[in-house]
C-alpha cells in the first residue's frame, strides 16, 4: 500500500498528536486511544496554531521560528510533552521521527510575512 504524501504542516500536526498521545497515555493513565481533557485541549490549541501559522508550508520547526505563537500558559505543557515524548518517538514512530529531525535542517524564512500578506495564505 502506498502512503499518501503529507504536507509539512500535516506532518507537524500528526507528530504533535502522537507525542501528546504518548505523554497522556503514560502520565495520565489513559488506557484507551482517547486523550484526557487537558491533553485534548493542548492538541486542539496546537492544531489551531498550525492552521494559522503565518509561514504556511514554509514554517520552520518551533525551535527555529521567529514567532512564538503559543500562549505562555500552553507553552510550558507543550514543552513538557516534547521533552518527555520526543526521545520515545523513535521507538513508536521511527519514520515520522526521522522526517521531523530532517525538518530541523530546513532553512527558516528570513522574515515574517506582513499582515496584509497573511490574507493571501491558504489556511
Amino acid at each position: 500500500m502506498r502512503l499518501l504524501k503529507q504536507t509539512h504542516l500535516q506532518r507537524e500536526a500528526k507528530t504533535a498528536e502522537l507525542m501528546i498521545g504518548l505523554y497522556c497515555q503514560h502520565h495520565h493513565n489513559q488506557q484507551t486511544d482517547s486523550l484526557c481533557p487537558g491533553c485534548c485541549e493542548l492538541l486542539e490549541f496546537s492544531n489551531r496554531r498550525l492552521a494559522y501559522c503565518p509561514f504556511g508550508e514554509d514554517k520552520p520547526t518551533c525551535a527555529k521560528c521567529q514567532v512564538h505563537c503559543y500562549k505562555s500558559q500552553m507553552r510550558q505543557p507543550m514543552r513538557q510533552v516534547m521533552r518527555w515524548a520526543g526521545p520515545r518517538m523513535i521507538w513508536h514512530h521511527p519514520w515520522l521521527t526521522l522526517r521531523h529531525l530532517l525538518d530541523k535542517f530546513r532553512k527558516a524564512p528570513s522574515k515574517v510575512p506582513k499582515k496584509k500578506d497573511l490574507k493571501n495564505l491558504d489556511h
